[in-house]
């Protein structure tokens, strides 16, 4: 399981549409497919399923764990913010003791 298949479902779960999620991650739908069926596969799940008018919808169990993969991303999300501010504030410190330094 890994980031990029968890965006994949939620999107998909959002959209209900393969192909609209695929063209949001630049992606052709069948790797949009195969990512989210990976998902199913690792985690033996079935998470989403067709409707006849082809739309996807979650399964009850698809539902349930959508929720968590909802809160994962969001604190992966807030993760990259801190370690983008943790480098920048590591670069402007780096620099202010190199400029102390030429004194």
């Amino acid at each position: 399981m890994n980031i990029e298949q968890l965006n994949h479902f939620s999107e998909v779960i959002k959209i209900g549409s393969f192909k609209l999620a695929a063209q949001k991650f630049s992606v052709s739908e069948s790797v949009m497919k195969e990512s989210v069926h990976s998902l199913e596969k690792e985690i033996t799940i079935k998470l989403i399923e067709c409707d006849e008018n082809f739309n996807v919808v979650p399964t009850f169990e698809g539902l349930k764990i959508s929720s968590f993969v909802k809160e994962v991303l969001l604190k992966f999300h807030e993760l990259e913010e801190v370690a983008n501010l943790i480098r920048k504030s590591s670069i402007e410190n780096c620099n202010v003791m190199y400029d102390l330094s030429l004194l």
